[in-house]
């Protein structure tokens, strides 16, 4: 069973879009998709449509999202999230994840789907493999502070990143003994302009949970093969940066088809 592990990192999962790109096109496809916040929601997409024309819609879906769509406008009103839950609302962000998740329960993707979160009730890693689909993402993605948590089976649920940001582990506890992993990259430079609160707190939590693939083979070995796809960082972009979306995906998508052209990973 090969399972596709997809970490968190901000707008930095459109790398990961432009890696998935590269993966289809050379024939691999995973049995099994696991994800953690932005990593979730890109491999929820996949375990709803595992095809190269599932990729292209999530790709194009990449394309169109702005920070606007899913932070809005900072204000002074936004001090009263101090006696609320987070900084922002998660209706722009839901509004994302719904059109990248056409299904609505993880277990009625078409392949199986593993979303991570963490509960704030514990702080122990929850793995989700049903129930709604989009809610479960949600959780997955709500960075502490930022988002709310979100309320599943009673229990509140933030950023699975916190707990496990590249989420191996689950995917062997699943039955995987090939994983490739998606790690969206840990060494981007911050970005030029960092002078307002609410980016000093985005970033911060960007670099809180950034994926650290060293040594992922070795604990591993055991159990799987684990194949870390390459994940260096061209552009220096914040966490919410859409800007340059489209040149993170063809980053991605060459690299990984340069690393996949020489390693042993077949079809």
């Amino acid at each position: 069973m090969r399972a596709f592990v997809l970490s968190g990192g901000g707008t930095l999962g459109a790398w990961q879009v432009g890696q998935l790109r590269a993966l289809f096109e050379a024939g691999i496809v995973p049995d099994l998709v696991v994800g953690t916040s932005v990593g979730a929601m890109n491999a929820a997409a996949v375990a709803g449509e595992p095809t190269i024309e599932g990729v292209r819609k999530l790709e194009a879906t990449w394309l169109r999202a702005r920070r606007q769509d899913i932070l809005p406008p900072w204000g002074w009103h936004r001090v009263s999230a101090l006696y609320r839950k987070a900084l922002y609302p998660s209706l722009g962000l839901r509004a994302l994840v719904e059109s990248c998740v056409p299904y609505a329960r993880i277990e009625e993707a078409a392949i199986p789907l593993r979303v991570v979160a963490t509960s704030l009730e514990t702080g122990e890693e929850r793995v989700l493999s049903s129930g709604p689909a989009v809610d479960a993402v949600l959780a997955s993605t709500a960075i502490p502070g930022v988002y709310p948590p979100v309320t599943i089976g009673g229990e509140r649920l933030v950023d699975g990143g916190i707990v496990d940001n590249i989420p191996v582990g689950p995917a062997v506890d699943a039955g995987a003994d090939e994983v490739v992993v998606l790690a969206a990259s840990s060494r981007c430079p911050p970005p030029a302009r960092l002078r307002h609160l609410h980016d000093i707190l985005l970033y911060s939590a960007a670099l809180m949970l950034r994926p650290t693939t060293d040594d992922l083979a070795k604990c591993f070995a055991a159990s799987a093969r684990v194949v870390v796809l390459p994940s260096s960082c061209p552009v220096a972009v914040g966490p919410f940066d859409f800007s340059r979306t489209e040149e993170l995906i063809a980053a991605g998508r060459e690299q990984a088809s340069a690393f996949l052209a020489s390693a042993e990973v077949a079809p």
